[in-house]
């Protein structure tokens, strides 16, 4: 027998008195499964003891323990401030509490201070993500789906895409989006309550770029193979989140924003070009074999091979149409005047 053990235990308070029983219940192991299991074979009478000092330390006398919103409310306050909880168990819980404070020393104590923690930060988390609810719209390799957000503002969502938004948008504080893929903005202008206090600003975030607009109408490209802005009409301001930017990039209307590896690229365009894809059509413009097959990955999840390398830099002017993936691989063949093959995810191009 272990030493300072006594082999007469009448109850579940007299079990968890002893530190090496919580032990066996929490963390057995080797020595602690052998005297127990021999000392349950000794006093089989004893396992609904056993049962009940189980259930007790599983719930470590939290069970009942409720909170009102109030105390909801107040709880997370003093989290956010750093400050000590100002909610007390209900009165039934002390009872339990006391109960249990024989055994509740040691490692116990910091046991159940660890549950008390896990407690207090999930009532924090529960109530943050009530008042943080997003909405998430995605499309499919080949779909386009036309969005009202809650302001009325619409986005035109590319294929292969996701964009979201926190639920709570009021109409009066910033409106803000989150972007993977490629969608097109036409966002209204809103006014706050007073001139004074402004407009509401439209943000478009983005792995590498935030758009900051007011009321207008551009694209926004947020791809392995590309990230770019194009502005219809309004104007809209950037801040550069993978070149770590101070100082933000303004854009006027029919201007193209590219970010390469360690700098931007600032062109003067024809907008409606980097939107035709909302009426299904690709319009290339001095546009490289290998820029195709990249946008052919991103909207329908092919891979393109090229069987000789220098297909992939030949230079193609006009319109394909990609409302269908078979149609849009057979105008390229016919243009390129070259053979196409489709096995499974690979198009394979022979010349």
């Amino acid at each position: 027998m272990p030493p300072n053990m006594n082999d007469n235990y009448k109850n579940a308070d007299e079990l968890l008195a002893n530190e090496l029983f919580v032990k066996w219940l929490q963390h057995p192991d080797a020595d602690t499964n052998a005297y127990w299991e021999s000392w349950l074979s000794r006093h089989p009478e004893q396992r609904g003891a056993v049962e009940e000092a189980k259930r007790i330390l599983q719930h470590v006398a939290f069970d009942d323990w409720s909170l009102s919103e109030e105390d909801s409310q107040l709880m997370l306050q003093n989290i956010l401030a750093n400050k000590n909880p100002a909610v007390t168990p209900p009165a039934k819980q002390e009872a339990k509490i006391h109960h249990l404070s024989n055994w509740l020393s040691g490692w116990n104590m910091a046991a159940a201070a660890a549950v008390v923690l896990l407690l207090l930060a999930g009532v924090g988390f529960y109530l943050l993500s009530n008042q943080q609810k997003t909405l998430q719209y995605a499309t499919a390799y080949g779909e386009i789906k036309t969005i009202l957000l809650p302001d009325s503002s619409e986005v035109v969502l590319n294929a292969n895409s996701k964009l979201k938004w926190n639920e709570n948008w009021d109409g009066t504080t910033d409106r803000q989006v989150w972007l993977e893929g490629e969608g097109f903005f036409s966002v209204l202008k809103k006014r706050r309550a007073t001139a004074k206090e402004g407009d509401v600003k439209f943000t478009v975030h983005t792995q590498n770029m935030d758009v900051e607009v007011l009321g207008t109408e551009f694209n926004v490209k947020e791809r392995p193979s590309e990230t770019r802005v194009v502005l219809n009409s309004g104007k809209v301001r950037l801040s550069i989140n993978a070149l770590k930017k101070e100082e933000p990039v303004y854009m006027e209307p029919g201007e193209s924003v590219k970010l390469n590896k360690n700098s931007i690229e600032k062109t003067l365009v024809k907008a409606g070009d980097f939107s035709a894809w909302q009426k299904r059509k690709l319009v290339l413009n001095n546009t490289t074999v290998a820029d195709v097959a990249n946008i052919l990955n991103d909207i329908y999840g092919v891979q393109v091979i090229f069987r000789n390398p220098l297909t992939a830099n030949r230079v193609l002017n006009g319109t394909l149409p990609t409302n269908d993936q078979a149609a849009l691989l057979n105008a390229l063949a016919t243009t390129l005047g070259v053979e196409i093959q489709v096995e499974g995810r690979q198009v394979i191009v022979h010349e």
